[in-house]
């Protein structure tokens, strides 16, 4: 049997565990992160601040901030999520 659950770390993070019940009844977790959906609504295309808060995006690339990675996807018409906060 195996399952899914989420669970809300500090704020923004979720984590999911993946847990699989063998044969002799151990219980195995595997974490793993999921990834991020950026706050896009908070900004205004093109008027980005310079502030260095540096956010990796799901194709490896590391942005200066949440809202330069909501410009490059308004820009070239992405989806691109938040893969970690910090570079890539």
């Amino acid at each position: 049997m195996e399952s899914r659950f989420r669970i809300q770390d500090s704020g923004k993070q979720c984590h999911i565990y993946t847990w699989k019940c063998n044969s002799c009844n151990a219980l195995t977790v595997h974490p793993t992160d999921a990834k991020k959906n950026p706050d896009c609504a908070e900004y205004i295309p093109g008027l980005c601040s310079r502030e260095r808060d540096p956010v990796c995006g799901t194709n490896g690339i590391t942005f200066a901030n949440e809202c330069m990675l909501c410009s490059h996807n308004w820009e070239y018409k992405k989806d691109l999520k938040i893969e970690k906060n910090g570079e890539c």
